[in-house]
This record gives structure tokens, C-alpha cells and sequence, in this order.
């Protein structure tokens, strides 16, 4: 601005009619106002520092950057969406951002800051909590984007870009960070679900490999009505993932929480069609209870007759989506 080369084009976005905000450009204005309203920010010119108050006095200065045109671009009658489009061509020379990256730079002010301190910060205490139940990269604000889906409900863009605005100048964002608490409270007295930063290495490693990470909020917002009988809840979970059957172990949460009714969400392995037609054949073409009745269990055929293949089913003894054991 001092030497009167053109800085880079600075976009404001209406939100709504006749108001406006930083699409892009932000820093370079913080900058200049930093400069122009705080006395204690200096700049180096020609050789020397100076800051507001030395360059006002000298009017020729004073007239270099007061006098300077900054050019903007107004982006009118956009959505949400629009804007976030515009952000990312304005921007596709530079590192690729998140979609929550574009977010926070659309929502600049108190809350986003807030709102990273819990859930972008690399402050100890809340790192550990939320890796115990938050995925992706912290510092590319994943955290952030995951609670704020569970906190809405939804993955749309719209609707949390529209949230963010919403809040942006409101001081602090503790009722997110609460919110948070409040699932990981329920979800820490349901299942051992800590990080490898609270327990052993290989013991988390191995549960998130087999179990994955869940969304958590959906889970909260269904069944933190429910009552669970916490005891049962730790043991089952570590019971299922031992047995060797289930396809889906990653539903395991999600079947205890429906009250163990819907086996069929972890895919259990039933015998193929080979394994069916040896034990067929080994038994003679007989049911088993044929072979061996139980003393609560009669066969329906109680003749030695042989069982037609295609009755012929093969399970364990009590089958396990009826509650059997492997």
C-alpha cells in the first residue's frame, strides 16, 4: 500500500441484504487495521519502523495509505453453498482446505475461536477426550466438523455453515464442548471405548480396528433415554468381539443398545451350502434329535425316516440368532 502496488482482490459475502462479510481477504485487512488502530503495531518502511501515530504526522505518509483503493468484489444473493464454492476457487492456488477449514474462515469471530480452543487445540486433557470417541485429524478441523454433525443431526453443509453464522459472535462456544461431555459421560459408562492415550496401545488399536469409530451423537440421541444395565453392557461388548462368526463386529455397539434384538446387523457366518450337505450325509440323512432327542426337545419326525434335503438346516444346536452360544 506505501509503495502503491495492488494487494490481492478482497471478497465480502452478503448474508443478508446490505450486510456483509469476509469471504476472503480477511488477514490483509487485519493487517491494515491493526496498523491504522493500534499504535503499539509497527511496520518497517524505507529502512526505518514506524508506527500509525509517526506516518499520520507526516501528511505525505498519511496520504500513501489513507489514499490507497483497495479493490473489492461483492458477492450478491448467495447460499451458503455458493459462498463455500467461491471460497475454495479463490483459494484452489493454495494448500487444499477441509470443508470445515472454508467454514471456519466463512464464520470468523469469538465462537469459531472458542470452538477451536476444545476441539482443535492441542491442549492435553481435551485432546485425550476426544480422541476417545472423535475420528479424523484434530488439527484440520475434524474434530470440530464431527460434533457439530452430531450436534445438528445432519452432514450437510447448508445447514452447518447456517448454524456457524448463526453463532458467530457469540463469545464462547461452551455449550458445544458440554454437549460433548454429556455423550462421552454416556458412552463412557456403556462401553470402554478410551484412546490409546488411556489405555494400553495395542488393546485400543485393536478395539477401533475391529470396532471402528461409531457416530456417537446419533447413538446419544437415540438411546440416552433408554436404561442399561452398565455392568452387562462392558462385558457383552468385550464377550462379542471374541466371537469368530460375526462379519460386522463395527454394529456390535448398536446391537446391545437395540436391546440385543436385530442379530442380523452383524452378519453372522452361517454354514455354506458344503459344510451343510457333509453333516448331512454324515448323519445318515437324519435330523440329529433323530440320532440323539433331547429330553425338552422331540423330533417332528420321530421315524427313522431319512430328512429330505431341502428341510435339511445346518446351526449350532441352539442357533445363535436365537440367542445360542457358538
Amino acid at each position: 500500500m506505501y509503495r502503491g502496488h495492488p494487494i490481492n482482490l478482497i471478497y465480502f459475502a452478503e448474508e443478508t441484504p446490505g450486510f456483509y462479510s469476509v469471504l476472503d481477504g480477511q488477514q490483509r485487512l487485519r493487517t491494515i487495521c491493526d496498523f491504522v488502530k493500534d499504535s503499539a503495531f509497527a511496520v518497517d518502511l524505507d529502512g526505518e519502523s514506524y508506527i500509525y501515530d509517526q506516518v499520520e504526522v507526516n501528511d505525505k505518509m498519511h496520504a500513501r495509505f489513507m489514499d490507497y483503493a483497495i479493490l473489492v468484489c461483492f458477492c450478491e444473493e448467495g447460499s451458503g453453498d455458493d459462498y463455500m464454492m467461491w471460497f475454495k476457487i479463490i483459494n484452489k492456488g493454495a494448500a487444499e482446505l477441509t470443508n470445515q477449514e472454508v467454514r471456519n474462515a466463512l464464520c470468523d469471530g469469538p465462537w469459531v475461536a472458542s470452538a477451536k480452543t476444545y476441539f482443535s487445540s492441542t491442549t492435553a486433557g481435551q485432546t485425550i477426550l476426544c480422541n476417545d470417541l472423535l475420528d479424523g485429524q484434530r488439527k484440520r478441523q475434524q474434530h470440530l466438523e464431527r460434533i457439530l454433525r452430531w450436534r445438528l443431526g445432519t452432514k450437510d453443509d447448508r445447514e452447518i455453515l447456517t448454524y456457524m453464522q448463526c453463532k458467530r459472535n457469540r463469545e464462547n462456544a461452551e455449550d458445544l464442548w458440554d454437549y460433548y461431555l454429556q455423550v462421552h459421560t454416556w458412552v463412557a459408562s456403556l462401553f470402554n471405548v478410551a484412546s490409546a492415550q488411556r489405555k494400553k496401545k495395542s488393546d485400543a488399536s485393536r478395539l477401533r480396528t475391529i470396532m471402528g469409530q461409531p457416530n456417537w451423537g446419533m447413538r446419544y440421541a437415540n438411546y440416552r433415554e433408554q436404561q442399561y444395565d452398565t455392568e452387562h453392557t462392558h462385558a457383552r461388548a468385550q464377550e462379542m468381539l471374541d466371537y469368530p462368526e460375526l462379519k460386522k463386529k463395527g454394529q456390535i455397539y448398536q446391537y446391545i443398545l437395540e436391546g440385543e434384538r436385530n442379530p442380523q446387523i452383524l452378519e453372522p457366518r452361517f454354514f455354506d451350502e458344503e459344510t451343510r450337505e457333509t453333516v448331512w450325509q454324515q448323519q445318515g440323512k437324519l435330523c440329529a434329535y433323530q440320532i440323539q432327542p433331547l429330553h425338552d426337545f422331540a423330533c417332528i419326525d420321530p421315524q427313522e425316516d431319512e430328512m429330505p434335503w431341502e428341510d435339511a438346516q445346518a446351526d449350532h444346536i441352539e442357533p445363535w440368532v436365537k440367542g445360542g452360544v457358538p
